[in-house]
């Protein structure tokens, strides 16, 4: 069960992996922000040498313009400035305990999860 929660607690290197299983472009620039830096995105994980990776911080808004892709813990701050989302990583947010099934076969514990992570995509970047 721990080794499970564990898992949970790398959306955004889930997310990377995601980008990479779904875009065949090799005109991809992603921008990376902090929490999904945090949260798994490591160089292990750039896999696309033809791609660019940056995780550089505190950008103006028209510099994300530069990105076709962006992994983000913040969608509202890109959503309606030219990028849409593509797709949502959970992650960890607690546990939920339920007393009643103590005696039961059941485990009496389950994982929550919520929306961490957003692969975002800039609506005019090539196909």
């Amino acid at each position: 069960m721990m080794t499970y929660i564990s898992s949970l607690n790398y959306p955004g290197g889930f997310a990377l992996a995601l980008l990479h299983s779904t875009e065949s472009s090799s005109d991809v620039r992603v921008h990376i922000d902090t929490y999904a830096a945090m949260t798994g995105v490591t160089r292990f994980g750039q896999l696309n040498h033809n791609w660019i990776y940056n995780k550089t911080e505190g950008l103006a808004p028209a510099q994300f313009g530069n990105f076709t892709h962006l992994l983000t813990s913040n969608p509202k701050q890109h959503s309606g400035n030219g990028f849409s989302v593509t797709a949502v990583e959970s992650g960890y947010a607690g546990l939920d305990i339920r007393p009643r099934l103590l005696l039961s076969a059941e485990l009496p514990v389950s994982a929550r999860l919520q929306s961490l992570v957003w692969i975002m995509r800039r609506d005019d970047a090539p196909s």
